[in-house]
């Protein structure tokens, strides 16, 4: 899930914990996930929940995790008491053999002298049983070495804390928990993630018109829609490890209420912009300045018509606002040959079979594809993983990889689709065995990547699709987009830790770069990747036959973007930003009032990514800013509003107010630490602020 959609599982979360017994929540209790990234432990947090419960990591193939109690340290610096049971199950039947098993696994002794042991039908529900209590009334004292006490995580947490009080070396571990298996669930139902992607997206964007609209009955009904995306999110549903009847409820909900978005985003886009004249809407938090492309159903001077009826023309739009629809002139034009294509930042060529040879970043003089190697290749392997189906990826499996193009029982067909001036449009079609593949490398003027559109048709079985991009750029780390923030993997297997990261989540970019050079590949809708080996591989495609023995057959459609840049991560944020946002044409339906055209919110600093700007939950009329630093960096950072802000103030997930902001001259000034997540409570006066 996005990092907005941890916090509205918290905020959701604690608030039916409060509204039914009376308090929110203060530990996370998640045994079962597959993962645990870096961002979590400030998000737990700022949701009020300092304890964190897992048994998961347990289950790693390659690695012991050294410790069962310690402080988890998140990429901002914020710890968490976090709890690993020794038993090593979370569905334990107080046994003997258990508490025996528990004792000889614990880590902690020279510190500690509690654990815990999660008891009951837990997985699928049940809960405890008169037997299993009874056994733990008769084993309470029975072993000198211990006793058994029935308790609550709080009673737990207790005992850890006053331990830590009086000074015990409570060890810490810094970064994110990786799980050392089920590596498949980053790619497996592609269907169900790209309505999740696409949901989450539309939901942060809905409620952004809703507060631009300055209506804030226009956000009413969509608590009620992010609870249905939500719960989607559970596992094995968002993972693609569930039942088949599962995944087909899972898209129908994704398409279902990406409808009900896309509806409401229009209607509210109608009452921003003024009557009758047709506008740009850009949800990225982001300026677009740039070629756009729009649906072609409103005709635009000076636009290049493409080849599937839409429109591309340059178009320049603030971050969360909007724009005339006018197209600008620019001087840079897209030039394509049978073999090549260039506009004025990047020259790119291609080989008789469709692979990428050569991406020269001009302004630098670099070339990207390393010598003697092709980029973009697909790549097939057979995926049979050991032991759970959908869950796992082997290391090997990789490995087993062959490039698809150029092989004698493969059909390949070169077509140029668009031919410039703004947009350039090459499709590469490979059909092999029952599936078929798409790839479509796309250059804008004045746009410095490469796009590449993939469109698969995919019915094999037990079987993993790659796309790999070997960059000629020397880096020991790429650095990977998670919630709030970046992380860097290994992309060489040196120890057995780094060994185990051969498959790695990463949102919308991944990045292996030099002090002064760098490559990022950008998405859209996948999240599974490996690093190794000197290049960058998107798994696009799996086909697991259990527990689903349909998976992830049909059409599918992703977009990838290649961008060679300078030093730093700050333009990558950024394009990423616009590649997952949407650029929308809307004509005005009713008068719009005074000033509604106007972005809401100016959030500037360096890094800086905007996460959420919604009315407060509890209608007031106030508005909810939510950003986070996402590079690492410690940034001043200034907030205005299109009205003058009156007061300001920090606040946590819920909303509540920790602390007052100093407002001056209707702007708010702060500064931020590295991956720091901030929520920001604002009250406008009624003076107009006149930008």
């Amino acid at each position: 899930p996005s990092g907005e959609s941890l916090v509205r599982q918290i905020v959701f979360g604690q608030r039916y914990f409060t509204e039914r017994f009376g308090a929110p929540c203060t530990e996370v209790w998640i045994p079962d996930v597959f993962g645990y990234p870096a961002g979590l432990p400030q998000v737990f947090a700022a949701g009020g929940m300092h304890r964190f419960v897992t048994q998961k990591l347990s289950w790693n193939k390659q690695n012991r995790f050294p410790h069962h109690t310690f402080f988890w340290e998140g990429l901002d610096g914020t710890r968490v008491l976090t709890h690993f049971p020794p038993v090593d199950t979370y569905n334990a039947q107080i046994e003997p053999q258990e508490i025996v098993a528990s004792l000889d696994n614990f880590r902690e002794h020279s510190w500690s002298s509690a654990s815990l042991m999660p008891f009951g039908h837990g997985d699928g529900g049940g809960g405890p049983t008169r037997e299993m209590l009874e056994r733990a009334r008769r084993l309470a004292d029975l072993d000198p070495r211990l006793t058994l006490e029935l308790g609550s995580a709080n009673d737990f947490f207790r005992h850890v804390e006053r331990e830590a009080v009086r000074g015990a070396p409570v060890p810490v571990w810094r970064g994110e928990l990786y799980f050392e298996t089920h590596r498949g669930t980053l790619t497996s139902q592609l269907r169900t993630k790209l309505g999740n992607r696409r949901c989450e997206r539309l939901l942060v964007e809905a409620e952004l018109w809703a507060a631009t609209s300055g209506e804030v009955e226009a956000a009413g009904g969509l608590d009620a829609l992010w609870r249905e995306v939500l719960t989607q999110q559970f596992h094995d549903i968002l993972p693609g490890s569930s039942i088949a009847w599962v995944h087909a409820e899972a898209e129908e909900v994704f398409e279902r209420v990406g409808a009900e978005l896309e509806q409401r985003i229009g209607g509210l886009l109608e009452r921003v912009v003024p009557a009758g004249e047709c506008w740009l809407a850009n949800s990225a938090d982001v300026p677009v300045d740039g070629v756009v492309v729009v649906d072609g159903s409103v005709p635009i001077d000076g636009a290049q018509r493409l080849d599937d009826g839409s429109l591309a023309f340059r178009a320049s739009i603030p971050a969360l606002g909007v724009a005339p629809c006018v197209a600008a002139e620019t001087a840079d034009r897209v030039i394509v040959s049978d073999s090549a294509m260039a506009n004025g930042s990047l020259a790119v060529r291609w080989d008789a079979i469709g692979n990428l040879t050569s991406i020269i970043d001009i302004a630098r003089g670099r070339e990207v594809v390393p010598p003697g190697e092709s980029c973009a290749v697909l790549e097939l392997a057979p995926d049979q993983p050991v032991e759970y189906d959908a869950w796992d990826l082997e290391s090997w499996t990789r490995q087993l990889g062959l490039p698809i193009a150029g092989r004698t029982d493969v059909e390949t067909a070169i077509t140029i689709v668009d031919e410039g001036p703004l947009v350039g449009r090459v499709r590469v079609e490979h059909r092999f065995g029952p599936s078929a593949a798409g790839i479509t490398y796309e250059l804008r003027a004045n746009d410095p990547q490469l796009y590449v559109h993939a469109d698969l048709d995919w019915h094999h079985e037990e079987h993993l699709l790659s796309i790999v991009f070997p960059i000629d750029v020397r880096a020991d780390t790429a650095m990977c987009d998670v919630q709030f923030g970046v992380v860097g993997r290994p992309t060489h297997p040196s120890s057995p830790w780094d060994a185990a990261k051969f498959e790695v989540c990463a949102h919308r970019f991944v990045d292996v770069a030099e002090p002064q050079f760098g490559v990022a590949v950008l998405n859209n809708g996948r999240y599974g990747h490996c690093v190794f080996d000197g290049a960058v591989s998107v798994s696009l495609a799996r086909a697991a036959k259990y527990p689903d023995p349909s998976a992830d057959r049909g059409r599918h459609a992703v977009t990838l973007a290649v961008r060679p840049h300078g030093a730093g991560l700050a333009d990558v944020r950024a394009a990423a930003s616009r590649l997952n946002g949407v650029v929308r044409a809307v004509r005005g339906a009713a008068e719009a009032p005074a000033g509604a055209h106007v972005p809401l919110i100016d959030v500037t600093g360096h890094g800086i990514e905007v996460d959420a700007v919604k009315w407060a939950d509890d209608r007031s009329g106030d508005v909810i800013v939510r950003f986070h630093e996402a590079l690492g960096n410690r940034v001043d950072v200034s907030v205005r509003g299109r009205q003058r802000i009156g007061s300001a103030a920090r606040c946590d997930l819920l909303e509540a107010e920790l602390t007052g902001e100093e407002v001056t001259d209707g702007i708010v000034a702060l500064t931020v630490r590295p991956f720091q997540l901030t929520t920001l409570r604002l009250r406008f006066t009624d003076d107009f602020d006149g930008r």
